[in-house]
């Protein structure tokens, strides 16, 4: 495997046309632990995987959802000069929280194949597929009550994780690690899939 880095990506070049593309969160990173796994699962699959950095983007912590707004075309800006960087790979995304926003507008130009929507925000749900996986947790502070209700509604595979937040983590450590396994567990059958 050889690991190259441009502007802010990083990709893990693997004898494989098939790519998995890992889109973080504002504040959750390719370090934290949903993302971490996703790469080193696809590894494991012996896929490629390019980590798509957005780089620095204009977000207020403590006004988020206003900030999604202003960070979305930047953030679909950066992400479309990188694709092309992949040409001949099949690309398949992997999102967390705002990347599934730019996950969702990426694949009608890009990619036909199912998304994996790891906490995806209320922009995103309008471009769930029937085919995409989909983790989040009713605790989750982006998600209204309205919000959950579509997605419960939504056909797709769906991975409720009662009780958890925007990070899939639950008040009990024990709860958190169990969300964490079946998470895992959902992206090798995504993967599998493949």
């Amino acid at each position: 495997m050889q690991v190259r880095s441009f502007d802010a990506h990083t990709f893990y070049e693997q004898e494989s046309e098939q790519c998995i593309v890992l889109l973080p969160g504002l504040g959750y990173l390719f370090d934290r632990p949903l993302l971490r796994c996703a790469r080193t699962l696809a590894l494991q699959h012996g896929f490629c995987v390019l980590e798509l950095s957005f780089g620095a983007l204009p977000y207020d912590k403590a006004k988020m959802k206003e900030s999604i707004e202003r960070c979305v075309p930047l953030a679909l800006q950066r992400a479309e000069a990188a694709l092309p960087l992949m040409d001949g790979k099949q690309l398949h995304f992997i999102a967390k929280s705002f990347g599934t926003v730019i996950a969702g507008l990426l694949r009608p130009q890009c990619s036909d194949h199912p998304a994996f929507f790891l906490t995806p925000l209320k922009q995103t749900l309008p471009m769930i597929r029937e085919t995409d996986h989909v983790a989040y947790g009713d605790g989750d502070r982006f998600l209204d009550a309205q919000d959950l209700q579509d997605l419960a509604h939504r056909n797709c595979r769906k991975l409720l994780c009662p009780g958890a937040d925007h990070s899939l983590r639950h008040p009990r450590e024990e709860v958190s690690e169990r969300y964490l396994r079946k998470v895992r567990a959902e992206m090798e059958r995504f993967l599998d899939e493949i």
